[in-house]
């Protein structure tokens, strides 16, 4: 159980937390019990059955590259813990019961549904082939996607809440950049650092934009403070920052 949960990387479903994110943006701090079951539902359908059989998919087309990789030579697929095959067929049954499911339940989001599901086959047999730095900055629309994902289940204009979407992926793209230089030193420091500081620059600017408006002020503070803190506790602790990248990358 523990080598499967690994291949489908579960440990991630907090990443669905920006799932909540674009709910609170819609109803503000009037949740209904609703909501929440239906947030429940979301993470099973997305992060469960689609994203973690997205990520067994990348760990399977991996497999041949990571065995000659000392920082993933570890993953369970790489390493024989875990038959491919066998989870190709989980991975396929997992995806088409996300969409039967989305289909069912929230049509709204079936949209959504196959526009992650287009960005993760591209990321893991396109764009990561070509450039890592490119792969994972296109791959970081996930997150934004998942604010839509929230957005969407409630019925509201995509297109209302788009700086919102905006200011999550600059902000993901800044973390990206540090991931990328920690395992990666064929790229020039001053590439990593213009991409850095350009979005992070985006991300304030976004930040106090979004502040002056006025909408949304506890949303966007507590975001702020989730953000900071993260890069806070990344920066100053090195102990984390390992334990980060080895969740990322296992």
């Amino acid at each position: 159980m523990e080598n499967y949960i690994r291949a489908k990387r579960f440990g991630r479903l907090i990443n669905f937390s920006h799932v909540f994110l674009g709910m609170a943006l819609v109803r503000g701090w009037g949740f209904h019990i609703s909501d929440m079951f239906d947030f429940l539902k979301i993470v099973i359908i997305f992060g469960v059955f689609l994203y973690g059989s997205l990520y067994a998919i990348n760990n399977i087309a991996d497999r041949n590259v990571d065995k000659k990789s000392k920082l993933k030579a570890r993953r369970v697929v790489a390493d024989g813990q875990i038959s491919y095959r066998w989870l190709r067929w989980d991975a396929t049954i997992g995806i088409v019961l996300a969409f039967i499911l989305t289909w069912v339940l929230y049509p709204r989001l079936i949209g959504i549904a196959g526009i992650f599901l287009g960005l993760n086959l591209l990321y893991t047999f396109f764009f990561k082939r070509i450039d890592q730095m490119v792969a994972s900055i296109i791959m970081s629309l996930s997150h934004p996607l998942r604010v839509a994902m929230g957005v969407a289940m409630l019925g509201e204009n995509l297109w209302k809440f788009l700086p919102w979407y905006l200011l999550v992926w600059m902000g993901l793209i800044a973390i990206l950049t540090r991931k990328i230089q920690n395992e990666r030193k064929r790229y020039f420091v001053t590439t990593i650092r213009l991409i850095r500081w350009f979005s992070l620059g985006m991300f304030i600017v976004l930040f106090v934009a979004l502040t002056m408006k006025h909408d949304h002020l506890i949303v966007l503070a507590i975001y702020g403070v989730y953000y900071l803190g993260f890069h806070v506790v990344f920066h100053f602790s090195p102990a984390w920052r390992q334990r980060i990248f080895a969740a990322w990358r296992y």
